[in-house]
């Protein structure tokens, strides 16, 4: 399982690095925000919400969850 959750964590921050890096370079994030924490704000609650709460992610949910993110470090 140790095994599992790290190479999901690693393929999730992998995949955000390039976008969190370069909005931090922009100013659009604070540098304080990694692609790490990103991934807790944004890929916790999608998860949660898809295989806790069991329902269907759409569109708007996904945008809300990525806004609310977005709003508390821009």
């Amino acid at each position: 399982m140790r095994r599992l959750r790290e190479s999901l964590l690693n393929q999730i921050t992998d995949a955000l690095r390039p976008a969190v890096t370069a909005a931090v370079e922009r100013g659009q994030l604070r540098p304080d925000v990694t692609p790490e924490t990103f991934a807790m704000a944004t890929a916790g609650p999608l998860f949660f919400e898809r295989f806790f709460v069991g329902n269907h992610l759409g569109c708007d949910t996904v945008i809300a969850v990525v806004d609310a993110a977005l709003r508390g470090w821009s």
